[in-house]
């Protein structure tokens, strides 16, 4: 796992050292809104970015990408990101897997993400009806067995369906899975944030904000849970 690691923070190393310079960038909080924004569209079905023509494909093929957001999203493939945000080539930088879960190579995308490519948003983005999810809740409960290297991400989620189980004792079937799919978003969050001095630090510097969010499989709605860590209040003394 050790040289694993080194083998990506080497080849960061060297993609930041070539990353090419970028012209101005929207703020965290402006990116947040186009993203906000785009899901409208997309509810609205007033969508402005399904075609891709022959002059958006060679523009971003010579000068390169400025996406707006960093997607950590699921493999469902009825969660399709651009899609459902309502944006176009080049403009979302996706890193998608089952139960959008965050481990190394994930880890190693968003910071490539952050670093080289300056994107100031990054989204956990969570849906309902997760089998992943499920997968993890019926291995809690009743002792389910999966195959192959299913237990591995299993793993990965459990820490997620303990917290669920622990908040909502009396939670059962696709309650406790939803309440599950909302503490995995913020599990990964937090391993973004934890794991990574180069997002911790981006964080600090009011760069990049990490936002949780949930689709709903059936209205396409995505509801934007808050951020991580939770903005901090300053007070100042003598004023309320």
């Amino acid at each position: 796992m050790l040289r694993q690691k080194n083998i990506l923070m080497a080849g960061l190393a060297l993609l930041i050292s070539s990353a090419p310079a970028y012209g101005a960038r929207p703020n965290p909080q402006q990116a947040l809104e186009a993203i906000k924004a785009g899901n409208g569209r997309y509810l609205s079905g007033n969508t402005t970015h399904f075609e891709v023509n022959k002059e958006k494909r060679e523009i971003s093929a010579s000068d390169g990408q400025q996406p707006v957001a960093i997607v950590l999203g699921c493999s469902d493939s009825r969660v399709p990101v651009e899609m459902v945000f309502d944006q176009g080539l080049a403009e979302v930088f996706v890193v998608r897997v089952a139960g959008n879960v965050c481990g190394l190579s994930e880890l190693a995308s968003i910071e490539y993400g952050v670093k080289v490519l300056q994107i100031p948003l990054i989204i956990v983005l969570g849906h309902s009806d997760c089998g992943a999810v499920k997968a993890a809740v019926d291995s809690a409960v009743s002792g389910a067995v999966f195959p192959g290297h299913l237990p591995g991400l299993i793993h990965q989620m459990a820490p997620a369906v303990a917290a669920a189980r622990r908040t909502h004792p009396d939670q059962k079937g696709n309650d406790l899975v939803h309440s599950a799919a909302t503490s995995n978003i913020w599990l990964a969050a937090s391993e973004i944030y934890g794991g990574s001095t180069i997002v911790k630090n981006a964080v600090f510097a009011n760069k990049v904000k990490i936002v949780a969010a949930m689709r709903d499989l059936k209205s396409g709605k995505v509801t934007f849970l808050g951020e991580y860590p939770q903005p901090v209040t300053v007070v100042t003394p003598g004023r309320k």
